[in-house]
């Protein structure tokens, strides 16, 4: 009765979104509206600690979620304000005119490079955002993105979700990484080839990119693994990313050599484009990315300085509240504003003009931040009542021996819910592990098998598609959105499914890999 009573917010999301395609807003509230009464009357949590939950998810929602996604778009609407987006697309153009190319640099290179650095929306929204204004099409750009944003957020953030996840199972952490790496590697090698797929809307057409996609993919997979195994989780996207893009700028230099075309031409019209103007139209994405790389813990004594102006607060009273600290300069969201004002000034646009922007901003982000905020309160009202917790378990008990098989929904649904694989981790890490010691199954390999699966529920996350949606200015599509994915995201759950479970229950293949 519990289990089925804790599907019923997450049922009506599905329905609600994906088959009636009503507006996000109205569907999250439904949400929200019936874990509160599930925790209510069936859960028998207290009221009062109904609407701390509440206030502890909607802090977490707007601080850092919608601050991140704020930012992104401010910056992206900055560049293009002041004129600076039409010299960024001939500089993007100077790689390869053919949108493929472009689709691989922008959403598998630099989407996954800020992944890597920073996520919290930024490897969705901002190259969204920048492959709109280079003439995509809006809904494409946003899908595309969401796709790409998926098997790099297992080590993303400079491996806050892998750190949290061996943290709560007490997993050694170099082991954990090295399962998470391998497990994901058949889908980490498909993804470009689906970008391309998807951007030409016809396998016959993106055939003829599938050099570059086998390139990026082959570079990303790699180098993620070897760093999984060999460095550790907290540069394997970074590095897995540059490498990607290399390969796919190498990929793309050969082709047109092949072709007998001069490598150095840059596509952009009759007249060269001044280095001060380039430097200008990417100025703000250097600062950007050197105020996020300097927060990060690639430099902890100036992370630990800016950490240090942070409020620690427990909303929730009892034992199972966690403390919820926020980072009022070191979160991304900040850095990426602050990166905005100080390009203006050093630019000369001074402060006034950024300033505007960032209202403007804002003020089109209502729908958004309410549909993140009901969410992620939802989110944690069923955490804290249980409802979560008798997900799972009945899960485990429905599918007993076969569970291997389903680990990765589990995980897949830790992250539809939060919209994060870190709280993912947090929510399902755990019960994953003490699932495996049942059946007799390696801790590691189903606590990974729940990072893994989170990979996938990134793309249909409610949260991860209001972020798309903003930044690619189709609010409205976001029911279209979660209708197109929902396809990509069970057979990328199936994939992993099977490798967890056979690989699992055949030792002797198992043992020649770990």
């Amino acid at each position: 009765m519990l289990f089925f009573t804790a599907l019923v917010p997450i049922a009506l999301l599905i329905i609600m979104i994906g088959a009636l395609k009503t507006s996000p807003v109205y569907a999250s509230l439904a949400a929200l509206a019936s874990s509160t009464a599930a925790a209510l009357l069936f859960f028998r949590q207290k009221p009062v600690l109904i609407l701390l939950s509440a206030a502890e998810g909607s802090a977490m929602a707007l601080w850092p979620i919608i601050i991140v996604i704020a930012a992104a778009i401010f910056s992206y609407n900055y560049i293009s304000e002041t004129g600076r987006m039409e010299t960024v697309k001939k500089i993007i153009l100077a790689f390869s005119s053919e949108k493929s190319i472009q689709v691989l640099l922008l959403a598998w290179g630099l989407g996954n490079f800020l992944e890597g650095i920073a996520g919290y929306g930024t490897a969705v929204a901002i190259p969204a955002g920048i492959m709109t204004a280079l003439g995509f099409n809006p809904f494409y750009s946003a899908v595309i993105c969401l796709l790409a944003n998926t098997v790099s957020t297992a080590l993303g953030a400079v491996g806050i979700p892998a750190m949290t996840l061996a943290l709560m199972t007490n997993l050694d952490l170099s082991t954990l990484t090295a399962f998470i790496a391998f497990q994901l590697l058949p889908v980490t090698l498909l993804i470009p080839f689906l970008l391309v797929i998807v951007n030409e809307r016809s396998l016959k057409k993106a055939l003829r990119f599938f050099p570059e996609a086998a390139a990026g993919s082959f570079g990303f997979a790699s180098v993620n693994l070897l760093s999984a195994l060999f460095i550790g989780p907290q540069l394997a996207t970074i590095l897995a990313s540059i490498s990607g893009t290399v390969f796919i700028i190498g990929a793309s230099l050969l082709r047109k050599a092949a072709a007998g075309k001069n490598t150095t031409e840059i596509p952009c019209g009759s007249t060269a484009v001044p280095m001060k103007k380039i430097f200008d139209a990417v100025f703000v994405y250097v600062l950007v990315l050197l105020f996020i790389a300097l927060a990060s813990p690639l430099f902890p004594a100036v992370r630990g300085y800016l950490d240090s102006f942070s409020t620690e607060f427990k909303f929730y009273p009892e034992s199972s509240g966690k403390i919820i600290r926020f980072y009022w300069i070191s979160t991304p969201g900040v850095l990426i504003a602050l990166a905005v004002f100080f390009s203006s000034i050093l630019s000369g646009d001074g402060l006034s003009l950024p300033f505007l922007i960032l209202i403007r901003t804002a003020g089109k982000l209502g729908k958004t931040s309410l549909t993140i905020i009901s969410l992620v309160a939802s989110a944690t009202i069923m955490r804290y009542s249980g409802m979560i917790e008798a997900l799972a378990s009945g899960t485990a008990e429905i599918t007993g021996s076969l569970y291997p098989l389903f680990s990765p929904f589990v995980g897949a649904l830790g992250t539809f819910l939060t919209g994060s694989d870190t709280s993912s981790c947090i929510l399902f890490g755990e019960f994953q592990k003490d699932v495996a010691l049942s059946l007799g199954i390696s801790g590691y390999w189903l606590a990974s098998a729940n990072i893994a699966g989170a990979t996938a529920g990134k793309m249909i996350a409610p949260q991860s598609i209001a972020i798309a949606a903003a930044a690619a200015g189709i609010g409205g599509r976001e029911g279209d959105l979660f209708h197109y994915l929902l396809p990509f995201c069970f057979v990328y759950l199936l994939i992993l499914g099977l490798i967890i479970y056979f690989f699992n229950y055949s030792s002797a293949l198992f043992s020649l890999f770990f």
